[in-house]
């Protein structure tokens, strides 16, 4: 008998064909879930038909249940709540539906659970693959988690990764997480994972556990506001979410008196912004942003940046933190 009960959570849009696939993994898993509840987010392809005949199948050769539901288009958020408020299991995996893993993905999640009876996420390994399924060869490990004070800097700066069908969670991680956020239209993953960890919940390497992130052109998920898209609209979108989510920390960090031990890190997330989103942050009106504006002075005042390596020329004095409570109005 197996120890513990899976469900997984895969929210769809649009992408019968990708879903088929995601959806043949997991009949293939050593460790085979309880139930997998696939949420269609308002799709207008032929996903009920696709999904409904797979279902019938499953029931005659593997036992394995495959739940439907259909939703008008709300975003993924809004599905993962729904999939999550009706699975039965006592850890829950959830999937895009382009997602795939290796066949003993599931067993060796579990597996690094095995004994933890608390609020706590079992992550594994990544290889990214194109759209025909070909998998690089460089598999993407997760850097050792060092303390939850370390793991928090790396989320916020922006360098911690695992796809988000690369993590199982216990019933009790989620309920001290909460349900998805639901006014992000993108990014709401990385978001979900950095409430995890300002939470307290465990974080517990399976080393041996891989699966596989899809990299191609199109839309990833479902309006509104669709991650994959590269166009303009698209990432100013996807600005603004990321901006908001590192808003969401600080605001927490504010309020439990911690704020300036993360300062490096919110330096390293501007970093990021600059590399990834560039003159936008401009267009958008985001310099002027007081977060935006105070990592920016973080990032500044690194040890080794050129700002810093000025001051010490000139022998100049640090500038003060900002106030406060600019950031927090």
């Amino acid at each position: 008998m197996q120890e513990r009960c899976v469900s997984v959570v895969i929210a769809t849009h649009n992408r019968a064909h990708l879903l088929e696939q995601a959806l043949a993994c997991l009949a293939d898993q050593e460790h085979r879930p309880l139930e997998v509840v696939v949420v269609d987010d308002g799709s207008c392809d032929d996903t009920r038909q696709r999904v409904s005949c797979l279902s019938r199948q499953w029931r005659h050769d593997s036992a394995l249940a495959l739940h439907y539901r259909y939703q008008r288009n709300e975003g993924p958020a809004v599905a993962r709540n729904r999939g999550m408020h009706q699975a039965q299991g006592d850890c829950i995996l959830f999937m895009d539906d382009d997602d795939l893993m290796a066949g003993d993905a599931i067993s060796q999640l579990v597996r690094a659970l095995d004994g933890r009876h608390d609020a706590a996420i079992s992550y594994a390994g990544y290889a990214d693959t194109d759209a025909d399924g070909r998998t690089d060869a460089q598999l993407h490990l997760p850097a050792p988690i060092r303390s939850p004070h370390a793991l928090l800097e790396s989320m916020i700066g922006g360098s911690w990764f695992v796809p988000i069908h690369g993590n199982l969670f216990t019933r009790r991680a989620l309920e001290r997480i909460g349900p998805w956020n639901r006014q992000l239209s993108s990014q709401e993953d990385d978001e979900f994972i950095l409430r995890a960890i300002m939470q307290d919940v465990g974080f517990v390497p399976a080393p041996g556990a891989r699966v596989y992130y899809r990299q191609h052109v199109g839309t990833r998920r479902s309006q509104p506001g669709k991650p994959g898209e590269w166009d303009e609209p698209g990432q100013i979108r996807r600005l603004n979410d990321d901006v908001t989510i590192r808003r969401l920390a600080h605001r927490t960090l504010v309020e439990r008196g911690t704020l300036l031990t993360y300062r490096g890190a919110f330096g390293e997330w501007y970093r990021r912004l600059q590399s990834r989103y560039g003159p936008l942050l401009a267009s958008q009106g985001l310099m002027t942003d007081p977060l935006v504006q105070w990592a920016r002075t973080a990032a500044e005042e690194a040890p080794g940046s050129s700002s810093t390596r000025r001051k010490a020329a000139r022998h100049e004095p640090q500038a003060a933190w900002p106030d406060q409570n600019a950031l927090t109005a």
